[in-house]
């Protein structure tokens, strides 16, 4: 048990634990130099549910309304015979989300990605790059074609805007996409999910 938490009480292991976050939360001094809790449990707990249950609700919303579009020009192939099981799984289109830093800092903003893969052979594919709007920065849907290069579970590309992005096959259906961007921004990682 921590110092911090009262062993008089007679709740749960996970409701002290609960209570000690939330003292060290709200903690004031007092005049006397001593720790003095102020703390309102039950506001506090509802207030935590409300908060991401919103923030939840509202990210699922923002991932249902992409508009990025489909590429023209440009067409998913099915990989040949020869080409490693690993390098057959990219085929295909991915969905996923950025989340970037919006105008202002505190509230990201998801950038609704669709990368479309036509695996050529083990070690090459051909991508189609296609993100939606986003209207605190003025950015219109669009897509771009890039090569990309596949090695093990990996398939990276470079696009034009100098972002490195890589994706690592996580299981059948699900990958794990990391963007390192230009100019000393920060590394985004999100998942990416085969439509």
């Amino acid at each position: 048990m921590h110092p911090l938490i009262d062993a008089s009480d007679n709740a749960s292991r996970l409701d002290l634990e609960a209570r000690f976050m939330y003292r060290i939360l709200f903690c004031v001094v007092t005049r006397e130099g001593r720790m003095k809790w102020a703390i309102h449990t039950h506001r506090f707990l509802y207030l935590i549910v409300a908060t991401t249950l919103l923030c939840f609700t509202g990210r699922g919303a923002l991932a249902q309304t992409c508009d990025a579009p489909d590429p023209t020009d440009f067409k998913v192939s099915a990989p040949g015979p020869s080409v490693a099981p690993d390098a057959a799984a990219f085929s295909g289109v991915w969905a996923g989300s950025w989340l970037l830093a919006g105008n202002a800092a505190l509230h990201p903003t998801p950038l609704c990605v669709r990368i479309h893969v036509s695996v050529e052979d083990s070690d090459r594919a051909s991508v189609a790059y296609c993100y939606g709007s986003r209207s605190d920065v003025g950015t219109a849907p669009q897509c771009d074609l890039y090569q990309a290069i596949i090695r093990g579970p990996y398939l990276i590309f470079f696009t034009s805007d100098g972002i490195n992005i890589s994706m690592r096959l996580k299981g059948p259906g699900a990958a794990q996409a990391q963007g390192d961007f230009p100019h000393n921004l920060p590394t985004l990682i999100t998942d990416f999910r085969k439509l």
